[in-house]
This record gives structure tokens, sequence and C-alpha cells, in this order.
């Protein structure tokens, strides 16, 4: 019997598969004849994507010591324009010659000056050797121990401090005057002198009072009590010293205003008292 021919393959008829997008495959069609350049040609072109850029590292600031607070920003860049330097070191002494502590000594040695008395240096001397030496060393060293910005106290959150240091100063003043130097005006002028720093110190909230330019004002009014051309002279220091407190900015011209109006009415309380 002959042989049945063979059945024809239905997969051999049917179209080859397509070959993947993108992939360079042998599709069996006169590929394999062709030159090495055509087929370069048709290689299928592989896109090298650039790889996802890696992230920044982490960026570690040195810790600092336990305690120690972190470093202060930069000091504001003032846009006026800075006053020379004579000036400034004029407004200072000034500013020294006109303390606090210059008109107590002078207020205090009075009687030496107009009679002569040797009690009034022996009283200035004690009251500047106990009260206002330890005062001013404790005001200069909160101001070297960054506590205090200025070394009198003028900012307004660091006057409280230097408020009750005064009272502990002038409590036992007083308490002394009239024990043991039994002397009534003494008495008197630390109580004004008490209530001129109440004043103050309850005003702060609101103004920062100007201290030299209310004892300054307080003693031009005793001064010119008791001899009138010492009073003028103190009355016409006190623009002078009002100008240096604002030239070294530790105050306003209000705040001085302020600090003068105080002083001239502890004085007047003071010569109606005595």
């Amino acid at each position: 019997m002959g042989e049945s021919p063979p059945e024809p393959n239905p997969q051999a008829s049917s179209p080859p598969p397509r070959p993947p997008r993108g992939l360079a495959v042998a599709t069996g069609f006169g590929d394999d004849d062709e030159s090495d350049r055509d087929r370069k040609r048709k290689e299928a072109v592989r896109i090298n994507l650039p790889p996802k850029p890696a992230a920044d590292p982490a960026i570690k600031l040195p810790a600092l010591p336990p305690g120690k607070p972190p470093p202060a920003a930069g000091p504001a860049v003032s846009t006026e324009l800075p006053l020379a330097k004579g000036t400034i070191a004029f407004a200072r002494f000034i500013s020294i010659v006109g303390h606090p502590f210059t008109f107590v000594v002078l207020l205090l040695s009075l009687p030496f000056w107009r009679k002569g008395d040797l009690n009034g240096l022996r009283i200035a001397g004690l009251v500047a050797v106990i009260g206002l030496v330890p005062l001013g060393l404790f005001m200069r060293q909160r101001y070297r121990a960054g506590h205090w910005q200025t070394v009198d106290a003028s900012a307004p959150k660091d006057r409280p401090v230097a408020f009750l240091a005064i009272f502990a100063v002038l409590v036992p003043f007083t308490i002394y005057f009239h024990i043991v130097e039994r002397s009534v005006i003494l008495v008197r002028g630390c109580l004004v002198l008490a209530g001129l720093m109440l004043a103050a110190a309850l005003l702060n909230r609101w103004v920062k009072i100007s201290g030299h330019l209310a004892f300054a004002a307080f003693g031009a009014v005793i001064f010119a009590r008791i001899n009138i051309v010492s009073g003028v002279a103190a009355g016409l220091f006190l623009p002078v010293l009002a100008w240096s407190r604002v030239a070294l900015s530790r105050h306003t011209y209000p705040e001085v205003v302020a600090g003068c109006m105080l002083g001239l009415t502890a004085g007047v309380v003071m010569l109606c008292w005595s």
C-alpha cells in the first residue's frame, strides 16, 4: 500500500510570532543572510535611563556640651549713622561725672563744704566705702557675668535686681542714721530717695526712668536751697547729662525727662519735709 502523504502541520502555515518590541530577534526571513552592517542597523536600541540621584547625606551638626546655650545670632545692623569716637568718649565722661553715686557723695559732704564740718566727710566716706563701692562691684559683676546688658542696668528687665540691691543699701543706712548718727535730715533724705526708687520701680513696666537724671535733679534742688550759684550750675548740667544718656543709647528723651521730673519732685518733697 502506498503511504499517505503527510498531513500539513497547521503550525507551519501560521505566521511567525511577532518579535518583542525593542529587542533584536532574527526572524528567519533572510536576516541571517544580511551583512553585519545591516544587522547592526536593525538591532534594538537600549535606552539607558540615568540612575536616580542619591539622596543628600544628612548633615550632622556637632553636639553642644550640656548646659551651654546655642550661639546667639549676630547683632542687628543699625541704619543710624554712628557717632564719632570722640563724641562717645565725651558722653561717657559726662555720664560718669553725673552718676548717682557722685551726687550722693556731694550731698552727704555738704556740711563740710558749707561749715567745714568734718562729720560731713566722715559720713560721706562711710557711705562710699560700705555702701556705694560694694553696690558698684555687684553691678559690675552682674554685667561681666552676662546677666545685665549694661553695667548700670539700663535694660528694663535688668532693673528689678538693681532696685533690690539699692534698697538693700538704703535700709541699713536709714537705720544707722537713726540709731547711731541720730540725724533726722539724713533719715529723711534716705526715705525720700527710697520713695524715688520705689516710684521708678513701679513705673518700670511702662517707662524706664533715668536714674542719672533723677538723682541729678534731686541734687540740683538741694544745692539751689543752700546756694543759688551751685543750684544754677547743677541745673545747667541737667541737659548735658540728658544728652549723654541718649547719645550712649541708655535712654530716650522721654525717659530722661521723666527721670528729671521725678527727681525735681523728690527734691521739693525733701525741702518741704525739712
